[in-house]
């Protein structure tokens, strides 16, 4: 579950991919997973304030980098019209 904060720096950071590659002005909506639980998703600021959210989340104060880092290369296979990463590594 992503805070508002995490929600529009994942936004953003799809928007920029899409706008990088395409040029085009596109809507980005987050919603929350499906059939599965990964805790909270805070920015790196939230966790180090450790309110309830922070403190909830499991994988750490770099879990938004690395949620990022998978959707700029998600988004950029998308645009591209590759493949996706298999997750192997």
């Amino acid at each position: 579950e992503l805070t508002t904060m995490a929600g529009r720096r994942l936004r953003e950071a799809v928007l920029a991919e899409v706008g990088d590659a395409l040029g085009l002005d596109v809507t980005v909506a987050i919603a929350g997973l499906t059939n599965s639980y990964s805790s909270y998703v805070t920015t790196f600021e939230e966790y180090q304030i450790q309110r309830y959210e922070g403190a909830s989340t499991i994988y750490g104060p770099h879990t938004l980098s690395a949620y990022l880092g998978l959707y700029r290369q998600l988004t950029r296979a998308l645009v591209d019209g590759t493949p996706a990463p298999d997750g192997d590594g």
